[in-house]
């Protein structure tokens, strides 16, 4: 298979409900460094049924660089477990990014809902608020 047809299987791979072959699907994305990869990734990270299992996607964007979604890779940090938060939070840290304002202003939205309706935890809040400066 020629690396465009690996790409092509590979996008929609990356949607399929069985998670070893998303995860399989999100690295050959990453690793074919085609920025038309983010958006399939993120379209993957966001169903809801994969919230579960949504580590490896996350990962996967660190191949690319996401920082105009600041707000979604908060969000994800939130939301996911361990796995999850943990790439999340690596992506921010280390594509350096920063909220603007109205970012800013969304993200602390939702860390006060995240407080409100879970127990977050400490650490990962204290996190998240240096994030936002």
């Amino acid at each position: 298979m020629n690396p465009e047809e690996k790409f092509a299987v590979a996008l929609a791979d990356v949607m399929s409900p069985d998670a070893r072959i998303r995860n399989v699907a999100a690295i050959t994305l990453m690793d074919s460094g085609n920025p038309e990869a983010v958006d399939a990734l993120v379209a993957a990270i966001e169903i809801a049924a994969y919230r579960e299992a949504r580590g490896t996607l996350i990962y996967a964007l660190s191949g690319f660089d996401c920082t105009s979604r600041f707000s979604q890779l908060f969000r994800w940090a939130i939301e996911g477990g361990f796995e999850a938060s943990y790439e999340a939070l690596s992506i921010l840290r280390e594509q350096r990014m920063s909220p603007d304002e109205t970012a800013r202003k969304e993200c602390l939205s939702l860390l006060g809902k995240a407080q409100k309706q879970m127990e977050l935890d400490n650490d990962l809040q204290d996190e998240l608020l240096l994030l936002l400066g």
